[in-house]
């Protein structure tokens, strides 16, 4: 406890009797001392207890003659003019085991708040200038843990510390086995330190959903793998296995990042998200080349690249999918923020990523070489960007060839009649240039007007669909890039998010009225309706959303279609008939969620 005496802080401590509830002795050692106490442990010795305070202290007081026998301090590192220098003693263990008592050493470990800990030789060394003992510090491990030390503590009769975090979320296992006593990680289990924003099971099955494998047959649990995205402030990408979590891992973004950071003088988890890529913003993956090269494509917040990643290593090991006229080096001009990344899709053949823009453009890569391979609509990658928003507007451009051809056809087609000295070659031109000016106005009808928020790509590798925040619905061919005769498809609202399952070719696409229409790929026409807008009547308004749709999921046969909100629910919809089947409701609203692969769990 902690008492004010005018401006000074006091600290005390007292002895109860825990069955009496009656108060035995009051100390008087630690009335001089400054901070409140913070921690309270044990030693091995009888009557010895160890003392954290706030003001970085750490006493060793005997508690039957009520005495201070030493004091250990700890002092931070002025970072900025406003930290102060003084860490909290947050935790206290003492190590116990046989070894370090045949070295001749007494260690004790101190956690503080900064997230460091330190090892203390308790064996008294006298000093050779002034005769006073003291205590050598053995080991200091700094940055230990993101938002400091929860809990220290050594196993009994081993070299074993472990710790956990305030805010890390995290359990490290230390081992102390090397002869000057520093220590080193052993196990670790690490999660995200903010609530994560994607969840996606590895690898559904190439058709969206085809692995006949679960938990009850004993087969291959890879299907229990779920990738997940850290929400603001997380910027890691983690693999969680269902099945045996010494799988769990985070994905690598790059080899000896913490030797990096401490190179460049950027200490902590603050310094090493210096060197991380931004949060990641959409993710998609595919098993077909999965041995060949990168399955795993994702695209991060206000950022236009995109990265290629390999599930089997574990890491960012693709290239960088880019534009040739995009800048790498954060040092030079970056793209402008038209081009920053909204959605991403990879074809069924595994070969090709699809990346949607603020811009309303689609990006088309080769995954294994990174190479651009031309853009939704056509010819939109090669556009600069005063070019591209003349594009959008219908701007004309000076000198355009389309334009002074009409208007040289029309002043020689004066009385409807051809003149005689135009040869086939000039009817020729005129007629491809007509057919260009058509082709152009095809583009800027079909051609979004705002951000691409979702992208499916159809098994067959024929028609890519996409939509966007300007609530058009758009077909694309695949290999001519050019939009389909029916597009655009206009939605009922603004979509704001797509899902697509390969094997029924079905797409649900959520909206901002808090619907979902279900496209299919095959008719390419919109066959359901959930929700939103278009339920008139109260009873079926009851049924729909009451809050923006923050994910949504098909089950493996596609004939159920999973959709939460940030009204708190999740809602089962039955496809083939239209019907709303399933309720769940939570405390907390869910911002993502993904379906097993067989249909048994719900993340």
């Amino acid at each position: 406890s902690a008492a004010r005496n005018g401006t000074k802080q006091t600290t005390s401590m007292i002895l109860l009797n825990v069955r009496s509830g009656k108060m035995l002795h009051s100390f008087q050692c630690l009335s001089n001392s400054d901070g409140i106490i913070t921690t309270l442990e044990q030693s091995p010795a009888v009557d010895t207890v160890a003392v954290g305070t706030s003001t970085g202290s750490a006493h060793l007081i005997n508690t039957l003659h009520d005495v201070e026998l030493f004091s250990l301090h700890h002092k931070g590192k002025q970072i900025s003019k406003k930290s102060r220098p003084d860490n909290a003693v947050s935790s206290i263990s003492f190590r116990t085991d046989g070894n370090a008592t045949r070295q001749g050493v007494a260690p004790l470990a101190v956690g503080c708040d900064d997230g460091s800990v330190s090892v203390w030789d308790l064996t008294p060394v006298e000093d050779d200038n002034d005769g006073t003992t003291r205590r050598t510090l053995l080991t200091q491990m700094e940055a230990t843990h993101h938002g400091g030390v929860s809990k220290l503590q050594y196993l009994p009769g081993e070299p074993l510390l472990l710790s956990t975090g305030m805010a890390s979320n995290s359990v490290l296992l230390h081992v102390f086995d090397a002869p000057d006593h520093s220590g080193r990680i052993l196990r670790q289990r690490k999660g995200h330190t903010s609530p994560p924003r994607l969840l996606r099971y590895l690898h559904p099955g190439v058709g969206g959903g085809g692995i006949l494998a679960n938990a009850s047959d004993g087969t291959d649990a890879a299907s229990c793998q779920i990738l997940s995205c850290g929400g603001p402030g997380d910027l890691s990408l983690r693999l969680f296995s269902t099945a045996r979590t010494n799988l769990d891992k985070e994905y690598s973004q790059g080899p000896g990042l913490e030797r990096k950071a401490k190179k460049l003088g950027l200490v902590g988890p603050e310094g090493r998200a210096e060197l991380l890529l931004p949060e990641v913003a959409g993710l998609a993956t595919s098993e077909a080349r999965s041995r060949d090269w990168g399955d795993l494509v994702t695209i991060h917040k206000d950022h236009a690249m995109a990265y290629v990643w390999s599930t089997k290593r574990g890491s960012q090991t693709g290239p960088v999918l880019r534009q040739p006229q995009w800048n790498v080096s954060a040092m030079k001009k970056r793209p402008p923020r038209t081009a920053h990344a909204t959605s991403v899709a990879i074809s069924a053949c595994g070969n090709f990523a699809l990346v949607g823009t603020v811009g309303g453009v689609v990006y088309k890569y080769n995954i294994q070489s990174g190479i651009p391979r031309g853009s939704f609509p056509r010819d939109a990658a090669s556009l600069t960007e005063e070019e591209e928003r003349r594009r959008k507007k219908g701007i004309k451009v000076a000198g355009d060839v389309g334009r002074t051809m009409r208007m040289l056809e029309k002043n020689s087609m004066k009385g409807g009649v051809m003149p005689s000295d135009v040869d086939q070659a000039e009817r020729d031109r005129i007629s491809f240039m007509e057919a260009e000016e058509k082709r152009k106005a095809i583009i800027q009808r079909a051609s979004h007007e705002g951000a691409v928020v979702g992208i499916a790509i159809d098994s067959l590798n024929k028609t890519v669909v996409t939509v966007g925040a300007d609530s058009k619905l758009v077909l694309w061919n695949f290999v001519t890039h050019m939009p389909n005769k029916k597009s655009p498809i206009m939605l009922p609202s603004p979509a704001t998010k797509l899902t697509h399952v390969r094997d029924s070719d079905l797409a649900a696409i959520a909206m901002r009225d808090f619907g979902v229409a279900v496209f299919d790929c095959s008719s390419l026409s919109i066959v359901r309706y959930f929700g939103g807008s278009r339920y008139a009547s109260p009873d079926a308004m009851r049924l729909s959303h009451t809050g923006p749709i923050s994910d949504m999921g098909f089950g493996p046969d596609g004939r159920k279609l999973f959709t939460s909100s940030l009204d708190g629910t999740i809602r089962v919809w039955d496809v083939p008939t239209g019907l709303c089947v399933d309720w769940m409701s939570f405390a907390s609203p869910p911002t993502s969620m993904a379906l097993s692969p067989t249909g048994e769990f719900l993340a």
